[in-house]
């Protein structure tokens, strides 16, 4: 416990988690940061830059259309299925969404005021991991999509 596990350079998140805590630590105590110093900040910068690491793809097997049609074509149509339908085309038609912003979706979110007239829905995400609360997206739903969260949801 507390010994690094290799030699390598901590990832910058990782560096900038740690260096945040101890600022916080040094406001605490009424003391000054040597964190906020001109030669820090460009240490810091120089490290970032050097330790630099190419975007790697999240996923190496995304969900794509063919994934998520056989996906769908397990639910079958008792309660559950119905509901796994619903969830697995929201997540996918809303840009893939986290698992925990679609089960905090609550009835209230999702409004249903277009949907008579323009098949559309409304799907307010309360918090994400980008977002606040104050700053909830909004995102239209329509077609199968917003048929299926509809007949899921009754």
């Amino acid at each position: 416990m507390g010994l690094r596990v290799a030699l390598t350079c901590p990832a910058p998140a990782t560096l900038d988690r740690r260096i945040a805590s101890w600022k916080a630590f040094h406001r605490m105590r009424n003391l000054t940061s040597p964190f906020s110093a001109p030669l820090v900040q460009q240490a810091r910068q120089k490290a970032r830059r050097a330790n630099a690491r190419p975007r790697v793809q999240k996923s190496l097997k995304p969900i794509t259309r063919d994934i998520l049609e056989a996906l769908l074509a397990t639910c079958d149509d008792t309660h559950r299925g119905i509901r796994d339908r619903a969830m697995l085309m929201l997540t996918f038609a809303s840009g893939g969404r986290r698992r925990s912003e679609v089960t905090a979706l609550n009835v209230e979110d999702i409004g249903l005021g277009d949907f008579v007239a323009k098949g559309l829905l409304w799907v307010r995400l309360m918090e994400t991991k980008t977002t606040k609360k104050d700053q909830a997206p909004l995102l239209p739903l329509k077609g199968r999509l917003a048929r299926s969260v509809v007949h899921g949801w009754r």
